[in-house]
């Protein structure tokens, strides 16, 4: 019988690549975020007492490091976003599984209230406890890609927030 089933060992594998992925690219958009109001706070300090020309050139290349760092924290969100979709991919391939399992769960215990002997019932109710392990298993992985995604979107939030502000 050919099984359309994924090792756990592969969940566990996804959701780490996933999780490690999320936190190295919310790095990278906090530096950006960090150079540009760094940038920003530099800019608004400066007093201006030399030429004309000195100071445009200052301004000009300031505001060119504003870009760049613009610029490289709105690449880190998109990548973020792309890494987010890929972790809501894993939590439905997941709630697919676990629906699955719940009605093969609901087969299995028709089984079981239909058997009599009681070699049979013993049987069938290991297969019954299992599929219950299984599906507590891909619940508590569900959850856990869940919360991790969402607590990336939230510093991902945040870091647009503060990025948004000195546009």
């Amino acid at each position: 019988m050919k099984h359309n089933t994924i090792s756990r060992s592969e969940t566990e594998r996804r959701f780490t690549e996933n999780r490690e992925a999320a936190t190295a690219k919310e790095d990278e958009f906090e530096e950006a975020v960090q150079d540009s109001e760094r940038v920003d706070e530099t800019h608004e300090s400066l007093d201006f007492g030399g030429t004309d020309e000195g100071a445009d050139a200052v301004e000009q290349n300031l505001d060119g490091a504003q870009d760049a760092a613009g610029e490289a924290a709105d690449e880190r969100d998109t990548a973020l976003e792309q890494i987010h979709s890929e972790g809501e991919t894993h939590e439905t391939e997941l709630d697919e599984r676990a629906e699955s399992n719940e009605s093969d769960q609901t087969k299995i215990a028709q089984t079981e209230s239909e058997s009599t002997l009681k070699e049979t019932l013993e049987w069938v109710a290991r297969s019954l406890d299992a599929i219950k392990e299984d599906l507590a298993y891909l619940k508590e992985s569900h959850e856990k890609a869940a919360d991790s995604r969402q607590e990336s979107e939230r510093r991902q939030s945040e870091l647009r927030t503060r990025i948004r502000r000195k546009e």
